[in-house]
């Protein structure tokens, strides 16, 4: 991938310390740097932990933060494709999504668990990672 590809490690080498993304609620900040180093380190843990691949799906159920745009920089390093999930959508509505994108990985916030669980698709996904929102 060429600087040009990869907007991440191309703002991080033109603007390192300017903030790239601030999130509203918490008034966390992350800079281009911060943004590609952690991009890069999720890439690799994703790759490495879960032998997500170029094409592969990765299903995300959660809220906007900081760490979905990280989640953005690192699909955009991998070439995995981010199938995100509405958390707004009923059990039914998650399952029919899940079986016709068929992710390798579904990437879900605690709090929205419930909803997965009775997707029953998502009992079938290879790999399950819950974080905390």
């Amino acid at each position: 991938m060429t600087l040009a590809q990869d907007w991440s490690a191309r703002w991080a080498l033109y603007s390192p310390d300017k903030v790239a993304v601030k999130e509203h609620e918490t008034q966390r900040t992350l800079t281009y740097l911060q943004l590609d180093r952690l991009g890069n380190r999720l890439a690799h843990h994703l790759t490495a932990e879960y032998g997500i691949d170029k094409g592969d799906r990765v299903a995300v159920l959660a809220e906007n933060c900081l760490e979905y745009i990280v989640l953005f920089a690192a699909a955009q390093k991998t070439g995995l494709i981010l199938v995100p999930l509405n958390y707004r959508l009923a059990a039914a509505e998650i399952d029919y999504l899940l079986a016709n994108s068929q992710p390798k990985l579904v990437i879900g916030e605690g709090k929205f668990q419930a909803q997965l669980d009775g997707a029953p698709t998502y009992q079938e996904v290879p790999h399950r990672w819950t974080i905390e929102g």
